[in-house]
Parts: structure tokens; sequence; C-alpha cells
């Protein structure tokens, strides 16, 4: 089951660390987010969807500062009794908590990956998990930490005053509703529970499981001292993450590297030629059939070289000695196919639609009806220079029905977007590592169809570097024919994992998210898109350049500010500009870009941005 909703209790009043300030506890800042910022942030990168927050004293300050955040549906829920323990806070949202969610106070730091961590747990019956550190000796205030002790993954018992412990309670759970049956049974008997009133309930039924932090930090800020401590904490990781990534990449590909991709890069010195070498390729191959949603009759060809390599092995292998290629193109890399059908001479037709322009499938079947020589039909999936998704689906269905070859370029949506070589029909899918897959450049690689190398196994090459017959024999010993990107597939592999553990529907999920993010905070500023057809892909966006500012000016001032956004092709260059949200990127990048963005756009004085602030 699939974790969607997380509950934040932010309802006490915070004495010890407001000190009468008249601030609620949640808005205290520590480098530069309010505490309950990077709560919602943690929860909007692990992908949840919605984030309901218990509020009591000074609720109304704490639901005016959300207001404006952006990537998760908030809802906010009262408790009048809020002055009780904690627990009571959780029992003013039970009717939130009719499936698994995750649990966190508003005063604990932490990031996504605990979140990730939770979420991916197996569901077993009225289980409840608490996050817990395994190293006490590293907890700052120790008088202050809720304790816990442990039988295996069991908790046995928990407080602030256990004596035998082994483990400090993190702040953040993945609850069932058997916690609120808990809390509720509690305050029938004593008309008040805390959450370890009802987390030991459950540890005496055998309910309540640890789940080891594993070194990921945390903290709980409820004191000066420990506010201090949490400053000094994210300066440092601000620091650290500014030698990783001196700039956001917002172009769509090459990517910003996960920490993790960034390793890999450097993780090993291979020859290609050893057996060292081969389990990794073999890795890459298994994990990119997952991707595609490869068959059995599928198999998966690594090239070294950018997608266009890619581009070129599919159209120039894949159009039978005889038969003749039919491209559908509405944009750049559309018309990047035909290039290529006519660099080698291959017989060609096209049917062309404008930029932004929707394919009309009846355009594409009167095309066929009219040319029964046509053996190859090709399209892109996402068309990256106008932004938009091309109805693979439905053109795969057609043509394996009329017994062609369909050939995708998925180059900027493998990994970001839905699609799937066995549902949809596809015989010959070309994609790359560096754009929805967060790999490098260097790497590139082809999925076909077992019908399609049957129909062309026996043609004579047309070219020597990119002749599949020779990567498909030496995939077979686990080798490439020709020296290999080997860094780069470190890179891939590692990419690809990350991918497989976030499960590819909650990184599109995620993907999702971004874009909208983008895309509302680009109309409060009044920046208009390119199309509003109902086909735009969720990892791109095609802005309007704002009045009063030319490209090269604007793409200066971001790039200075630390963001990296992209040019348009053709004629949409100088009017519109890209902005991507692939590779690592959260939630909170993107609430960074647009802020700067705004900054820009105010000291330009562009007329655009003085309409937002008009409404705002």
């Amino acid at each position: 089951m699939t974790v969607e909703r997380g509950i934040i209790l932010a309802a006490g009043r915070g004495s010890r660390l407001v000190n009468g300030s008249g601030i609620p506890k949640p808005l205290v800042e520590v480098g530069g987010r309010t505490l309950i910022q990077h709560v919602l942030a943690a929860f909007r990168e692990a992908g949840l969807r919605e984030a309901v927050v218990v509020v009591g004293y000074q609720g109304e300050k704490i639901r005016q500062a959300l207001a404006a955040e952006r990537g998760i549906e908030i809802t906010i829920v009262e408790n009048p009794d809020w002055q009780k323990s904690n627990g009571v806070s959780l029992l003013a949202a039970a009717k939130y908590i009719d499936r698994p969610c995750i649990l966190s106070m508003a005063d604990h730091l932490y990031e996504a990956p605990l979140v990730r961590t939770l979420c991916r747990l197996p569901v077993h019956d009225g289980v409840c998990h608490l996050m817990v550190d395994e190293d006490p000796e590293a907890c700052f205030d120790i008088d202050d930490a809720t304790k816990v002790g442990r039988l295996g993954d069991r908790i046995v018992a928990i407080g602030k005053d256990l004596a035998d412990y082994d483990a400090i309670d993190c702040g953040v759970f993945r609850i069932t509703p058997a916690l609120v049956d808990a809390l509720a049974a509690v305050y029938r008997e004593r008309g008040d529970c805390s959450l370890s009133d009802g987390v030991r309930l459950l540890c005496g039924r055998g309910l309540m499981r640890a789940v080891p932090a594993a070194g990921e930090l945390w903290l709980d800020v409820d004191t000066p001292q420990a506010l201090r401590h949490a400053q000094a904490l994210l300066r440092i990781r601000e620091l650290e993450r500014g030698a990783e990534r001196p700039y956001l990449l917002m172009n769509p590909g090459p990517v910003s590297l996960s920490p993790g991709v960034r390793r890999a890069l450097v993780s090993a010195d291979l020859c290609h030629r050893d057996e060292d070498f081969t389990r990794v390729f073999e890795s890459v191959r298994r994990k990119l059939r997952r991707v595609f949603g490869a068959s059995i009759e599928h198999d998966v060809l690594v090239f070294c070289g950018s997608g266009t390599a890619a581009v070129e092995a599919g159209i120039t292998n894949f159009v039978p000695r005889g038969g003749k290629l039919l491209v559908v193109r509405n944009g750049a890399f559309g018309e990047r196919l035909a290039e290529v059908a006519r660099a080698f001479h291959i017989p060609l037709a096209e049917v062309p639609f404008a930029w932004g322009e929707t394919v009309d499938l009846a355009r594409v079947e009167q095309a066929l009806d009219a040319d029964p020589a046509i053996t190859t039909v090709a399209m892109v999936h996402h068309e990256t220079s106008t932004g938009l998704l091309n109805p693979v689906r439905q053109l795969g269905a057609l043509c394996r029905s009329r017994n062609l070859l369909f050939v995708v370029d998925a180059v900027a949506s493998l990994g970001g977007e839905d699609l799937d070589v066995t549902r949809d029909n596809i015989d010959v899918c070309v994609s790359s590592a560096n754009k929805c897959l967060h790999g490098i450049s260097s790497v590139s690689f082809l999925c076909m169809s077992e019908r399609a190398w049957d129909r062309i196994r026996d043609d004579e090459p047309r070219g020597y570097y990119l002749d599949v017959r020779k990567y498909r024999a030496y995939a077979r010993l686990g080798q490439t024919p020709f020296t290999p990107a080997v860094q780069g597939l470190l890179a891939l592999d590692r990419a690809l994992a990350e991918a497989l553990e976030l499960g590819l529907g909650r990184k599109r999920l995620r993907y999702q998210a971004l874009n909208e993010a983008i895309r509302a905070g680009l109309a409060e500023m009044g920046i208009g898109t390119f199309t509003a057809t109902g086909s735009e892909a969720h990892v791109i966006t095609i802005a309007r350049v704002p009045e009063g500012i030319a490209f090269h000016d604007l793409y200066d001032e971001m790039k200075r500010r630390g963001y990296l956004i992209y040019e348009c092709k053709a004629a949409l260059a100088n009017r519109y500009f890209q902005v991507a949200n692939m590779g690592a990127m959260t939630m909170d990048d993107v609430q960074g870009f647009l802020a700067a963005l705004r900054q820009v756009l105010l000291e330009h004085g562009c007329l655009v941005e003085k309409r937002a602030a008009a409404l705002g």
C-alpha cells in the first residue's frame, strides 16, 4: 500500500524554545526555514501528497504561514484541547488515519530518506513503526530524549525516564489506525493521553516495531541550545552540498546528480574486458529492462554515445532494406529523426505537424493508407523542444494492427513519463542516461523486440559503429563490441538502482509534483507557457520570456543565483525558455528557483512581476 499522507503535530506551546516570544514553536526558523517547513520539505521529497497539520496554540498564525506552501496538499485540523498531552492532538486528526500514515512532530528536523524508509516498509495488520537512533551516545540532549527499549526489532518499552534502553525516538513514525484506537482507550480511562501512552499499549500487543535511522540526520529542536546545534548542523550540510553542486541544472539534460551517483563515478577503475565490468554491464541491462517494461522477448543494447547515437541506431538498423520510414513529427527532435534517415538515404515519408500541435492519428492513418511501401514508423515520445507528449500508445496499437515496426525516441521521457514497451507495442525504444534516469552523458541504449530483430537480422548493415548485430552478439558475452563509457555505466547502475528503489510510479509522481509547482509559481508571476493542450510533459515547462527582460539577461541573472535554465530552439528562441525538473531536484530546489526568478523580475522592473505583485 502506498503511503501518501503525513500527520504533523503542531499544537503545543513549546515554551522552553520560544520563551515568551509570541512565535508558535513550529514557526521558529532554523537554516532559513521554519521548523514545520523542514518537515513539509521531507514529506514532499519523499513523495507524500498530503499533510494534515494539527494546530492549537496560535493556530491561526500557523495556518497563515502555511497558506503559501506548494507541492503538497495541506489540511489544517484544530485541537481545542491543545494544552493536554500530544496524544490528544493525534486523536483530533483521527478521521484522517484510516490507512498507514507518516506521523511527525513539528519540532523534529530530519530529511526525506527517513520518511522514504518508513514508506517502503511492508504492511502488517495494525503494526506501527518508529524511527530510532541506535547510537544514544550521539544524542544532543540525552536527558530530554525519549528512550526506546527493543527486543530485536520489537519495541518493548518507551519513555523519557527509561533506565534500560538501546535507542532514541527520532520523532517520526509510520502509524496505522491501531495507534488511534490505543490512544482513544487511554483517553477514555484518564481524560488525557500522550503518544508514548499509546505506543506502550501497542508494545504490550506486539504491534510496535523499531526502524533504525542508519546514520541519517535528525534532531529534536526543543530548547535554545538544540536550536543553535541545529543551525550549526544545517550550515555544515549546506556547505557540503554547495561543494557538490554549484548550480542547479534546470536544463533538459545533463542533469544534477545525486550524491550516490556522484560517488559511483569515482568508485572503481575497471577494465572493460574483465569480469568485474561484465557484472556492472549485466546489472545495467537487467535494470533497464525493468524501466523499459520489457518482456522476455525484448533485448537491451548499450552504446557509448549521446541519445542521438541511440536514435541513429534505431533509424539506420530498423528500416529493413527495401522498406520505407514514416516519421511523425511536431518539433525539433522529430525533425532529427527525418534528418538521420535522409543522411543515410533511407526512403522517407513524413507527417508534419506544427510545433506545439498535437498529433492527429487520422492523418497518420491516411499517410499509411496512401503508401504501402512503409515498413517502419518513428515518433518522439516527449518532444522536448515543445514540451509535448505524443500518443505512443495509440500509434503503437495502430502500427501493430498493420504489422509495421514502431520506433520511439524516449530520450527525454524514459524513467519520467508513463511508457511501457510491451503495453505500448513499441518494437524499438531508444533513450539515454543523462535525463530522466539521472545518469551522466556518454551512455545511451536501445530496447528491441524479437519481431524487430527478425526483420533486420540478415540485412546488410548501413553503418559500422552502431550496427546492432555487433552489439547483440557481444551482449551475449556480457561485453560491448567497442570500448564503453565505463564510468558512465557505473553512474547509470547507481542511478537506476535509486530509481527502482524509489519506485518508478512514485518517481513519476514526484516529477509531476515538481512540475505542477513550477507551473503554479510561474502563473503567479504572470508567466505563460507555450501550450495548454493537456498533453504537456511532467518533466519540463516551456515558459514565455517575461516582458521587459531579454532571455540572455534572464539566463545570466539566474545563473548568478545558482540556477541554469535553457534556451528554446528555432522560432521559439528568445521568446520562450525551458525549465526542466529532471535530475536530483527537490521541492525546496523548485521553491528556491521560483524565489530567485521573482527577485530577478523585481530588480528588472518587469511588468509581469508588477502584475503578480498586484495580485498577491
